[in-house]
């Protein structure tokens, strides 16, 4: 639909007035580089309708507001840098033919760190940092580690250390 460019813009239109939530934030993705202030992508934006998002292993909630906000560069809040950046790893997997290869990369992030939990790209990496490096430390000239259990067996390592430091600061 989006190839169609302008002529697109009427079948968009109408979506954003369907009673279905997802065919309204559809509308609104359609219609996202129209300028700010049209009258449809504004009624968009206070839409509180909740909408299901599934992710390849995820699935979560937001508003149509929401989605027409964040996802598709309308004002609004930013979206977390590491979702982000999770969100490119699964597309360069898909890429190099090796779906699924990355998802011990992703889970391990999430696992040791609190990438997720941050504001920035600084933030991101530098909680991510770590298991990033480690993992293509192990991986050598490959897109992962040949030895996936070398990699788990670093992720569990990292996860106690963790808990240590948790029980350390909670005896305090």
């Amino acid at each position: 639909m989006q190839a169609l460019g302008g002529f697109a813009v009427p079948a968009a239109v109408r979506l954003c007035g369907d009673p279905r939530p997802v065919a309204r934030a559809y509308g609104g993705f359609l219609l996202r580089n129209l300028p700010t202030g049209s009258e449809c992508v504004e009624r968009l934006r206070g839409d509180r309708t909740p909408i299901r998002i599934h992710g390849s292993d995820w699935t979560s909630f937001e508003t149509v507001a929401e989605a027409v906000s964040t996802r598709w560069g309308s004002p609004g809040p930013p979206s977390r840098p590491g979702i982000k950046f999770e969100r490119f790893l699964t597309e360069m997997d898909i890429l190099n033919g090796a779906y699924d290869g990355m998802f011990d990369l992703i889970n391990g992030v999430r696992q040791t760190s609190p990438a997720l939990d941050a504001q920035s790209w600084d933030d991101w990496w530098n909680a991510a940092r770590p298991a990033w490096n480690r993992w293509w430390e192990l991986s050598g000239d490959g897109l992962r580690p040949p030895d996936r259990e070398e990699w788990l067996n670093h992720q569990r390592e990292l996860e106690v250390k963790s808990r240590r430091r948790l029980d350390t600061d909670l005896d305090r």
